[in-house]
């Protein structure tokens, strides 16, 4: 490995999803040299929902960034429908905006540049070694193998750490050019099967995001994930949908896990590289965003001198700002698992709406304190 001619950065930060944007962002605007690195070209095409919720929001207010998805051409997600074989069941939602993970990321790599963070994009980035009072990262790039220097390493690089669920699914999606004639519907769509779920909801320029979440055994009797999406739609009643058997479909790794650290000497992690947990309405977004916001004033502070119960405090903070507000994605994760409490969960919501209405506020609930950070 090259060494590194130039400075030493403040910060570098291993991946550009919202989680290592938003904290880049931020950081520079506290006088911070930022170094933000993907192993992708943007923008780029990602598997999520992409779905933001109130929190979600909050945490863009926080940061300036309130217009932002409404400028992008996000659209309004006013209520969910969940299906579960023969029977359906509507929530009111509010608040909650949808928008695609390849014109969002962009449009928060792009605030963050204004803000003078540096952006490496076709960067695949490892942290190494102590060496003095920064942390090494070895990069590999078309240009060929180099290393830099970062006071503070952030880790922001998603699924690629933790020891995995044994029960953990599949992620898969796709972005349609339109909405399909059968699901047309101006909410979010979410089937569950005897397989997984698979959601769908419109999106900037008329485009649909689906999303899915698959047992592992249930995509191999299927062969391709189309085939497997098919079937939980024929499971909901839905006939044949000519536009999910042609799009252009990519998975993820298995999803559910969980790092053995979050934090160590010179480098915290953030985002879904500290534990994933499956999403429903938008909940992923705002975990990654307010974690970006808890974050910082802890980064501030270690770039100035490094201290090591800056550890302990980071994963005291993750505890109280993410993972508390965790549990209801945890539960609703588990019992999905189970055709018959599912089938439950939608009958009973059915009759009864108002029962979703305090667990859709506290995970539509603000997380982010804006107080942390003076930006």
């Amino acid at each position: 490995m090259s060494s590194a001619a130039g400075p030493v950065w403040d910060v570098a930060i291993i991946g550009a999803g919202p989680s290592g944007s938003l904290s880049s962002l931020i950081l520079a605007r506290l006088g911070l040299s930022v170094l933000l690195l993907d192993q992708s070209e943007f923008p780029r095409r990602k598997v999520c929902g992409g779905c933001l919720n109130g929190n979600s929001m909050a945490a863009l207010k926080s940061c300036g960034l309130a217009e932002l998805p409404a400028r992008l051409g996000a659209q309004p997600v006013k209520r969910v429908r969940m299906m579960y074989g023969g029977q359906s069941a509507e929530l009111s939602l509010q608040e909650n905006w949808s928008l695609s993970r390849f014109c969002f990321d962009w449009a928060l790599i792009q605030e963050a540049q204004a803000a003078g963070v540096t952006f490496a994009p076709s960067h695949r980035a490892t942290m190494g070694d102590i060496k003095g009072s920064c942390r090494q990262v070895e990069l590999h790039s078309r240009s060929g193998p180099s290393t830099i220097a970062a006071r503070i390493v952030i880790i922001a690089h998603g699924l690629k750490q933790g020891t995995i669920a044994k029960n953990s699914r599949l992620g898969a999606g796709t972005i349609l050019a339109q909405v399909p004639q059968p699901l047309r519907d101006e909410g979010l769509l979410m089937v569950i099967g005897r397989g997984g779920y698979v959601g769908g909801v419109r999106v900037e320029k008329g485009q649909y995001d689906l999303a899915a979440a698959l047992d592992v055994d249930f995509l191999k009797r299927h062969g391709t994930i189309a085939n497997a999406v098919q079937d939980l739609f024929r499971q909901a009643g839905f006939a044949e949908i000519a536009d999910v058997a042609a799009a252009d479909w990519r998975g993820t790794p298995l999803l559910t896990r969980q790092p053995q650290q979050i934090a160590g000497e010179r480098w915290f992690a953030v985002g879904d590289a500290t534990g994933y947990v499956e999403p429903f309405t938008g909940e992923g977004m705002a975990w990654a965003m307010n974690g970006a916001l808890a974050l910082a004033p802890i980064v501030e502070r270690s770039v100035v001198q490094w201290q090591p119960q800056a550890i302990r405090e980071w994963k005291h903070v993750h505890q109280r700002t993410i993972v508390r507000q965790q549990w209801p994605c945890r539960l609703l994760a588990q019992v999905l698992r189970w055709p018959w409490l599912s089938r439950g969960l939608v009958g009973g919501l059915r009759m009864f709406p108002g029962l979703a209405r305090p667990v859709l506020r506290h995970l539509s609930r603000s997380s982010a304190n804006p107080q942390r950070v003076k930006l």
